[in-house]
This record gives C-alpha cells, sequence and structure tokens, in this order.
C-alpha cells in the first residue's frame, strides 16, 4: 500500500469492481485506451483478476485510488508489462469529478518513486495517444518522462516515453 496526503493507493481485490465499473465503463475516461470503455461488469471483473494476477507474479500492477477524505474509490493508477514489449508501462485514470486536480500526477509520481526504490525497477514507459495532450503534458511536465519516438502499440499510433531511474533519483 502507498499513502500521500489525499491518497490510499492499494493493490486490487475483486470485490473493487463494483466501484471500478464507474470509471472503466465511462467513455470519457476511457477515451484513451485502446480498447474503450468497459461493456459488461464481467469485462471489469475480468480486468481487475488481471491486474490481481500481474501483482501475484510481478509484485507491480494498477492499483485501486481511494481518496482519503471520502474513503472513495476515485480511479487507478499503476504499472504493467506493456504487452508484446519489454517495457513496465505507468498508466492512470480516474473518474471525471477528479479530473485537474493534481490527483494523476500524486499517484503516479507515488507509484514511480515505490517502483524505483523498492521494486528497483531501471526505468519506466509511458505510451500515450499524440492527441492526448493532457497525459502528455503530466507525463514530460510533471513526471519528467522523456520524449523517445512515436510507435504502434494496439495497432494504433502512440508517442513512447521513459523515466530512468537515475533520472528520477537526480531529480
Amino acid at each position: 500500500m502507498i499513502e500521500t496526503n489525499r491518497l490510499i493507493i492499494r493493490p486490487f481485490k475483486i470485490e473493487d469492481a463494483y466501484e471500478a465499473q464507474k470509471w472503466f465503463h465511462d467513455v470519457d475516461v476511457m477515451r484513451w485506451m485502446p480498447n474503450g470503455p468497459d461493456k459488461t461488469f464481467t469485462e471489469t471483473k475480468n480486468r481487475i483478476q488481471k491486474y490481481i494476477d500481474h501483482y501475484l507474479k510481478y509484485g507491480f500492477s494498477k492499483f485501486i485510488i481511494i481518496d482519503k477524505n471520502s474513503n472513495q474509490a476515485i480511479g487507478d493508477a499503476g504499472l504493467m508489462n506493456l504487452d508484446g514489449t519489454e517495457f513496465v508501462e505507468l498508466g492512470y485514470r480516474l473518474k471525471k469529478e477528479y479530473w485537474g486536480l493534481g490527483i494523476a500526477t500524486e499517484a503516479a509520481s507515488s507509484i514511480i518513486e515505490y517502483a524505483f526504490q523498492v521494486d528497483k525497477l531501471e526505468n519506466i514507459h509511458a505510451i500515450v495517444e499524440p492527441e492526448n495532450i493532457i497525459s502528455i503534458h503530466i507525463i514530460t511536465n510533471k513526471l519528467n518522462f522523456e520524449y523517445i519516438k512515436q510507435d504502434t502499440y494496439f495497432g494504433e499510433i502512440f508517442n513512447l516515453y521513459r523515466l530512468d531511474n537515475e533520472n528520477f533519483i537526480d531529480n
């Protein structure tokens, strides 16, 4: 479990699917995800089970974000092995009412710090659709990822970014 000033970030449990479906089914929240929003509750449960299995295998995954003030689940953030690559990828999503409050940056930076200090990862990648200017701003200006190149993932064009452990420590 990771704790920040405003957030508790912990591994998913299967019973979190009921709350998580609120953002996994939201078209706006899932706009930039290659497969779009989950269409059924079963898809959300399967997604969460995948996160649980990934965590058990690798020690990191996507985690649920809990707002300390309300004790409500408000999104997810974390690291996953990017299918078809050797990359560990950072990702995050929040319910719309939590956009623009710095929560994505707070959650992501705490996960990055944990990954570099505890999991001893050498680097973390992020793939972002070129039109997703808000996420690009967070990745580059707030989290200090470096642009690497454009490439195709999941049949779509994405920008690839990387943050190295040694650069994170130097900041």
